[in-house]
């Protein structure tokens, strides 16, 4: 019996072969008039927000095939014709909500063919740190920003001074609907959570940028003159250097393998550890899920700590390195990059 679906297809041999197309919007929307066109933004394939819950039982051994995508798939078509031979930079997508604001940016190729890249309905993740190894994949990879209110967006493609514009739909898992109010927590609570985050990372990295180059300053080579003109300087770069190295070493520990989490258990986490636990938590687990109380306590917990920790920095820290700044400006020395205060944004979604 034929079965119609909406823009899908399945081929099957009646032997042993089995083929499904789950997204064939691009190529019946393709017509001459497109195959013209410099560029073409599709429909969109609404994304479901599929709610796994684990049984902790391993699955069974049944023949599986890879699942479509799993977000809102967007197909676009560049064209060749009239088309520069070196391509100037990448298609530039932005998804914003039924408000306007921006939730996140994608980029893709700029090739002239359809291409087909996968949102995965999250929002944008939070600043990430400049240095150092990064956890890759799932729970571990905290790059990755928290789930998005099922609703209906909208995605903005521009290539060049070429452009479209589509409705994308979120879609929640439909055998287990949630009320719209713990959505929005959900996203309030996560969004709360990666703006903590951004914060305490720039703030490492801005750490970790006047360390090296100080301790690179302070370390240099001089003649007998050099020393004397800036003996000074040096002693307060000593001295600024060993507060940053004191106050850094209580915020995050380099020797913990990030991609290992049994490898806090051999090294001491630090607040590091606990803000990224705490946000992965929020962004990861919730969707769809009201925060319990033990969530809601350990996110209080590093909110408290980390408002205490950029007080500091900003009322300390930033001070010494401006008065290092003002003793290196007059002695045309090099000044670290100091930057203006931190403080937490406000959560919008």
């Amino acid at each position: 019996k034929f079965v119609h679906h909406p823009d899908s297809l399945v081929l099957a041999s009646h032997g042993r072969g089995l083929w499904v197309l789950d997204n064939l919007k691009p190529l019946e929307a393709f017509t001459h008039k497109v195959a013209q066109s410099p560029f073409t933004l599709f429909k969109t394939q609404p994304g479901m927000v599929i709610r796994a819950h684990y049984s902790g039982h391993p699955a069974a051994p049944y023949y599986a095939v890879p699942n479509a995508p799993q977000g809102v798939v967007i197909s676009y078509f560049v064209g060749a014709s009239g088309r520069l031979k070196k391509v100037t930079g990448p298609v530039q997508l932005t998804i914003e909500n039924s408000a306007g604001k921006i939730v996140t940016h994608l980029k893709g190729p700029a090739t002239p063919g359809i291409h087909e890249i996968v949102w995965n309905m999250r929002y944008r993740g939070p600043r990430t740190l400049d240095f150092g190894a990064q956890a890759t994949g799932g729970f571990l990879n905290r790059s990755f920003g928290p789930m998005v209110v099922p609703g209906t967006y909208r995605v903005i493609a521009r290539d060049g001074s070429h452009h479209g514009e589509v409705p994308a739909r979120v879609e929640e898992d439909p055998r287990d609907p949630v009320a719209l109010g713990i959505w929005r927590e959900d996203a309030r609570l996560g969004l709360t959570a990666r703006n903590e985050l951004s914060a305490f990372n720039t703030l490492l990295n801005r750490l970790q940028n006047v360390r090296v180059h100080l301790a690179r300053f302070v370390s240099q080579h001089r003649t007998s003159a050099q020393k004397k003109r800036t003996a000074q300087l040096l002693e307060h770069g000593r001295t600024l250097l060993k507060m940053v190295k004191r106050f850094e070493n209580k915020l995050y520990n380099p020797e913990i393998q990030r991609n290992a989490p049994e490898d806090s258990l051999h090294f001491l986490a630090r607040f590091h550890r606990g803000i990224t636990t705490a946000y992965a938590m929020s962004a990861f687990f919730l969707a769809g899920r009201a925060p319990n109380h033990r969530m809601l306590t350990i996110t209080q917990q590093a909110r408290t700590h980390l408002k205490g920790v950029l007080a500091h920095y900003n009322q300390t820290i930033r001070p010494a390195i401006a008065a290092y700044n003002a003793m290196a400006w007059k002695l045309k020395e090099p000044t670290l990059f100091n930057g203006n205060p931190i403080h937490l944004k406000k959560s919008r979604h």
